[in-house]
């Protein structure tokens, strides 16, 4: 069943796509994939993240929560978005299709791979985004935009995980805990 915000996100796309003929095709493109980022969101089971000390002025210059967590952390939940997210947008841009299969067994068998994208997009590493990009034989631009896709619902499923972790003292502050902003 899918959950109210994907639903209001639908009708929000829909909308838009009336007014913006030229662009219907697009936004139903992209529309598919907020849903299905959703649905995926709703399903995931919060890691386990334990403790994690946040440097109050890393994270007061604009650093994410995630980048004081060990990024493998996500690898399980990561896994299990990128198996729902990755073959949508296969079937949503066809000539993809056959790479995102590619990364997708790499992800499920190369677990030191898995690391290096998990470092790139958690923690904004760009030598790992490179290495990972190159051990795959595509484009670092493209893997980060595979990888954000996949990463967005699982990061949205830890969000109270991570907010229930952040330091009280943090919540006073002009910042938000989790994204930094």
């Amino acid at each position: 069943m899918p959950s109210t915000r994907a639903t209001d996100k639908k009708k929000a796309l829909t909308e838009m796509a009336k007014r913006l003929d030229p662009f219907h095709e697009i936004i139903d493109r992209f529309g598919l994939l907020l849903t299905e980022q959703a649905e995926i969101r709703d399903t995931l089971e919060p890691a386990e993240l334990g403790k994690f000390v946040v440097e109050e002025e890393r994270f007061l210059n604009g650093e994410p929560l995630t980048s004081f967590l060990d990024s493998d952390q996500f690898a399980e939940s990561f896994r299990k978005a990128a198996s729902g997210v990755w073959p949508l947008l296969g079937m949503t841009f066809p000539t993809l299709s056959e790479t995102l299969s590619g990364l997708e067994k790499l992800l499920e068998n190369d677990g030191p791979w898995t690391s290096l994208c998990l470092r790139a997009v958690v923690h904004g590493d760009a030598e790992a985004l490179e290495t990972a990009a190159g051990q795959a034989a595509v484009s670092p631009d493209f893997l980060l935009i595979a990888l954000r896709a996949a990463y967005a619902p699982c990061v949205a499923a830890h969000k109270q995980a991570l907010t229930a972790l952040a330091p009280v003292e943090l919540w006073r502050k002009a910042y938000c805990p989790v994204c930094g902003s």
